[in-house]
């Protein structure tokens, strides 16, 4: 058997990383360390607009059920002066995250201009109404439709 010379890999005899490849590498790191809190930021009014859309939308889920299965009319008050909602069958007062406005459209009104009630009835059907929530210049409406009381969000 004979004697191959080694196959040439490319490397030189000498391995590790240049002075300047070490400085590219922090000098990315530092713009990665500096960008991703402000990514993070930014996208975090939104993320809880999201998140407060979709606790409504089980809030009012809830209510439809509740009230097909026990029989009994169930309500939903929103209170637009404090951003907050209740159900009928339940003592605590949902608030709405700090920078996140609500408005009630097209619900059965009670005494103040601020104060809407959306209605569910043991049929499941409902009075309808549109909650919009918003904050920084982005909206999510959350619809419930009069007929069937299903419960849609809009984005």
């Amino acid at each position: 058997m004979r004697n191959l010379p080694p196959l040439p890999t490319g490397r030189s005899d000498e391995a590790g990383f240049t002075l300047i490849e070490l400085l590219v590498v922090l000098a990315v790191i530092g713009l990665l360390i500096t960008a991703v809190p402000l990514i993070i930021t930014k996208a975090r009014p939104g993320a809880e607009l999201r998140a407060a859309a979709s606790d409504i939308a089980h809030a009012l889920r809830a209510a439809r059920l509740h009230a097909m299965s026990t029989q009994q009319e169930v309500l939903v008050q929103f209170d637009a002066e404090t951003d907050s909602y209740q159900l009928s069958q339940a003592d605590e007062v949902h608030k709405l995250p700090d920078g996140i406005g609500i408005d009630v459209s097209d619900a059965g009104r009670i005494s103040s201009q601020d104060q809407s009630v959306i209605h569910f009835y043991p049929d499941g059907s409902s009075t309808g109404g549109a909650v919009s929530l918003i904050s920084h210049h982005q909206r999510h409406v959350i619809s419930v439709l009069p007929l069937t009381g299903r419960v849609v969000i809009d984005d």
